[in-house]
């Protein structure tokens, strides 16, 4: 198992994880996901493209601000998002509604504890914590597209 590791968060990466994703359209082995990544930290959008690599998938993004985010969900082409819930100290409710607005399925993704935080509108979406495991991306963005 590889560790990409940071002060800034950590992706454990599992080598050869195959991975089925069911949608209106069956996808096929080797069909890659598109990821809206929204994430104010360079270091864990390295290493989300890697790890995304590693599942045949690919970035779309990513967004470092609440503004380009907002922009970014209307304007790119994506199957799912990773939305960090704290951006550069901008809380990313507005992008949350926006993805919601627009039918598409996210996570919320935080070194945090939000518990209380969370708005009620949003207690229904995944939460993933930081430091990442890749078979939880891989786990939660395919339930996600299921």
């Amino acid at each position: 198992m590889k560790d990409f590791g940071s002060s800034a968060g950590t992706i454990a990466a599992e080598p050869s994880i195959a991975f089925q994703v069911r949608r209106d359209q069956p996808r096929q082995p080797g069909d890659g996901i598109r990821v809206l990544v929204i994430e104010d930290s360079f270091m864990i959008v390295s290493m989300l493209e890697m790890v995304f690599e590693g599942f045949g998938w690919t970035m779309a993004g990513p967004a470092t601000r609440v503004a380009t985010a907002l922009e970014l969900v209307q304007s790119e082409t994506y199957d799912v998002a990773l939305l960090d819930l704290n951006l550069d100290g901008e809380m990313s409710w507005p992008v949350a509604a926006a993805l919601r607005a627009r039918g598409v399925p996210f996570a919320l993704c935080t070194g945090y504890d939000i518990g209380p935080e969370l708005p009620d509108a949003l207690t229904d979406i995944p939460v993933i914590r930081k430091p990442y495991l890749a078979a939880e991306l891989q786990r939660v963005i395919e339930g996600l597209l299921a």
